[in-house]
């Protein structure tokens, strides 16, 4: 039984992937279930792992992750990614995948670079925190445990993909958190979708309204579901709607007619469905279509949390929770919240990258 630690990490999510490479021997991980998880279902199991938006030093929420440091942490993360770990990859547009297109392809090489490491594993859940003692309780097999540590990195995420939430953890710390919801989801909607509706993909200008006035707008693809919308915009917007879920009045409006530059001029090439529900509705002589926010979707659905631990709790120069300079919290846990296309899997490296590079330095002083 292992009753000590250099280096204790606590989940072993996207974030915790360089602390737990970079730091090798001196690691040890408590987590439940298979290790970077997350990986084998990005992207729809392609792995959309990066965005070129992270190359731009001036993008606001790398601005504040990067906290105005001179290393240039996102170049290293993909040197690191194709140098030190063999991945190969390619861009569409702006968008990185695995060169083989298949998420095994990044997740099997952080497998055998993690079996290489000598990093220690404890299959349990981690239950409390007592940062005075600087120990952690945990459970494994049932059996209740402790180990200490010098340095404590928090990478357990959010609740997605959860059937069961538990804030036990972040509650033994007595420090400002913001409950988590499910954010990159389907969302439900209080009008009712036909049958013969039900499936339909549609590319259209997709709009948040919050009190009819527009918040926020994108082009995407919509996919109609027996009781809501989905597609990447919808995802999207669900993030956009978890900073405005105490209104009452918050529409999704979609102009079907324009996507990509292009403007349809007849209706008369509409899908046969979409040309029944207009008729049905009375609505052929409008361009749009607009559906009332019910709720969101439930965790298990959800591809990302909103909320976590709040920033003013964080030192963002390194990421240390400022009560406390020997606990370390990223990824999903904090409340920093992304859009689809690799900016989450994407941030949460770069935001371990910093951590553990930050962690090396002080050792060495």
């Amino acid at each position: 039984m292992i009753k000590s630690s250099n280096i204790l990490i606590i989940g072993a999510g996207v974030s915790s992937i360089f602390p737990i490479l970079l730091g090798k021997n001196k690691v040890t991980i408590i987590n439940e279930g298979k290790l970077f998880s997350r990986i084998l279902i990005s992207g729809n199991g392609r792995c959309n792992f990066f965005n070129d938006d992270l190359l731009n030093k001036e993008d606001v929420n790398l601005k504040l992750i990067l906290n105005d440091d001179e290393k240039n942490y996102p170049n290293a993360v993909l040197n690191y990614i194709k140098n030190d770990l063999g991945i190969d990859y390619y861009k569409e547009k702006k968008y990185y995948y695995p060169f083989f297109n298949k998420s095994e392809c990044f997740y099997n090489p952080l497998i055998e670079a993690f079996n290489n490491s000598n990093a220690n594993l404890i299959l349990g859940r981690a239950t409390s925190i007592d940062p005075i003692k600087k120990k952690v309780v945990y459970l494994e097999n049932d059996i209740r445990n402790e180990i200490s540590y010098q340095k404590l990195i928090i990478s357990t995420g959010g609740f997605s993909y959860l059937y069961k939430q538990d804030y036990s953890l972040i509650n033994s710390l007595n420090i400002k958190f913001n409950k988590f919801s499910p954010s990159l989801c389907p969302i439900k909607i209080k009008e009712k979708i036909p049958s013969y509706l039900v499936g339909l993909r549609l590319k259209a200008t997709v709009y948040l309204l919050i009190d009819d006035k527009k918040a926020y707008c994108e082009e995407g693809e919509v996919l109609f579901k027996k009781d809501g919308l989905s597609g990447i915009v919808i995802f999207n917007i669900s993030k956009v709607i978890n900073e405005y879920i105490n209104k009452s009045n918050i529409k999704i409006q979609i102009n079907y007619l324009n996507h990509d530059g292009y403007q349809a001029i007849s209706k008369k090439s509409l899908p046969e469905a979409l040309k029944k529900y207009l008729k049905e509705e009375k609505l052929l002589n409008d361009k749009t279509l607009t559906f009332s926010f019910s709720s969101l979707y439930s965790f298990k659905e959800s591809q990302a949390s909103y909320g976590g631990i709040s920033l003013d709790e964080i030192n963002l120069n390194d990421f240390s929770i400022k009560k406390y300079p020997d606990i370390y919290a990223i990824g999903e846990v904090i409340d920093l919240n992304f859009k689809c296309g690799g900016y989450n899997i994407g941030y949460n490296m770069i935001e371990g990258y910093k951590v553990i590079n930050r962690i090396i330095e002080d050792e060495r002083k």
